[in-house]
């Protein structure tokens, strides 16, 4: 359990096997194999503007108090770079390793978050609601992370099959 850079650290330092994570630079010493692709979306308690609103650019969501994720987070660092490409800079009023205490940050009031849609499921976080980023949209690709020119372990091989039998990564859907 990390952000996205150390995953690929620790694959690539033989700490872990395999990884589940986000390939933000390819790196020649991992190979990777998409799982599947997820969208990032601002979340924002259900009284807030944007909790009706069919999208929001990230200009806007640039000016705005945002509660973010660790520099070296993988939806961070996507966000970072698409505002970078339109010229904003970003400056998060909080910070956040874990999910869950940015969820609990949002939903207390302290600001726009910025996350995955499969990280936040409005049926149990009835007190949140999403609005996709749009202008330009965001996605991130969930990746399988393993060291490239190396065979896995039998229990590594077991994990990847049935990893990839389960229905959602064989179909690679776009989340919500």
């Amino acid at each position: 359990d990390a952000v996205a850079l150390q995953v690929g650290v620790l694959v690539k330092t033989g700490a872990a096997e395999l990884g589940i994570g986000t390939e933000i630079d390819p790196d020649p010493e991992l190979e990777t194999t998409l799982l599947f692709e997820d969208r990032v979306v601002a979340v924002v308690p259900v009284g807030h503007p944007l909790a009706s609103a069919r999208g929001v650019t990230t200009t806007a969501l640039a000016q705005m108090t945002l509660v973010l994720g660790d520099p070296e987070s993988s939806v961070r660092m996507l966000f970072e770079r698409a505002c970078a490409a339109k010229g904003l800079t970003v400056t998060p009023a909080y910070e956040a390793t874990y999910v869950s205490t940015l969820i609990a940050m949002v939903r207390a009031g302290l600001g726009v978050g910025v996350l995955t849609a499969s990280t936040v499921d409005t049926n149990v976080e009835r007190k949140l609601r999403i609005c996709p980023i749009e202008d330009p949209p965001i996605n991130r690709s969930v990746m399988l992370i393993r060291r490239a020119g190396r065979s896995n372990s039998p229990a590594a091989d077991a994990f990847v099959e049935a990893l990839m039998a389960c229905e959602p990564i064989r179909s690679s859907p776009t989340s919500r």
